[in-house]
């Protein structure tokens, strides 16, 4: 946890230094797919959203904008990284990052349930994962939304401190053990994201981490648009070793600002229908 920490801070401290703009194609292709599977949320619901372990802000801005009416809130143990993303989207009024890890956050907050608890490419980096899911389980009041990587571990993950990647199954398994059934997955990237890139990043990995920091020239802004091209239109979305995974709470709760979960409304409304008809029968006929 430490080591991940340093290297988190030094990475954010030099990607600040540099006032690099660059984005990988392999960031891209996971923007890509946090948006695709956000349209299985009616952004109409929901009122306040957490992201744990936001990093620079990458994808808590894509989920400031869907729920462009909802609080959006991103935390992160790297300060370095916190102080990134207010630079880089602080025009955003839904939108607050605040450099706390979890537990400390939740004690703080104000905010005890949220609507929406996602996490993206974070679990592979905690040693006792299924304690941290189980809080973020306890904090969401509808939906948790998770990203990880599963299948081979190569030696450049472990360089970005992975303890794991993960097993087909296993994220939707947890999950449905604890409360919360199925809504969409993606098991994508076959096969230009994995194995190729994957593969071709353990061989770069070097290269690699010292480009990203750094804006890229020409060549290289090539290099990685023709990539994202190709694990965005040419890699399958129900094959391959990046994980995406929707879950819904399968029981009834009160939202996070204190108001009746739309679903329980809809039970609600038709429950009162049966007891309003029941009555004029008996009025009627009793």
């Amino acid at each position: 946890m430490n080591d991940n920490k340093d290297f988190y801070e030094k990475f954010y401290k030099e990607k600040t230094n540099s006032h690099s703009k660059s984005i990988s194609g392999i960031a891209r292709y996971f923007f890509y797919l946090t948006k695709s599977i956000l349209k299985y949320i009616d952004p109409d619901y929901m009122n306040n959203i957490l992201e744990v372990g936001c990093g620079r802000g990458s994808h808590t801005i894509i989920l400031s904008k869907y729920f462009n009416n909802s609080k959006v809130i991103g935390i992160d143990f790297a300060n370095s990284g916190i102080e990134l993303a207010k630079e880089n989207y602080s025009e955003y009024s839904n939108l607050f990052f605040i450099n706390e890890e979890f537990d400390n956050f939740i004690y703080n907050s104000d905010i005890k349930k949220f609507d929406l608890i996602a996490s993206f490419e974070v679990l592979e980096h905690i040693e006792d994962w299924e304690t941290l899911l189980k809080k973020m389980i306890m904090a969401s009041n509808k939906y948790v939304l998770i990203s990880v990587p599963v299948g081979k571990m190569r030696d450049w993950e472990k360089n970005i401190g992975h303890f794991r990647n993960f097993k087909k199954g296993e994220i939707e398994e947890f999950m449905n053990n604890n409360g919360f059934k199925t809504v969409k997955t993606f098991y994508a990237g076959f096969p230009f994201y994995s194995p190729f890139a994957r593969d071709y990043a353990n061989k770069n990995f070097d290269n690699l981490i010292q480009d990203v920091v750094k804006d890229f020239s020409i060549y290289q802004k090539i290099f990685h648009y023709l990539a994202y091209i190709s694990f965005r239109y040419f890699s399958l979305k129900s094959y391959g070793d990046a994980f995406y995974g929707l879950f819904e709470k399968e029981n009834l709760t009160i939202n996070s600002n204190g108001g009746v979960n739309y679903n329980f409304l809809f039970l609600l409304n038709l429950e009162t229908n049966y007891i309003v008809k029941a009555f004029i029968y008996i009025k009627i006929y009793g």
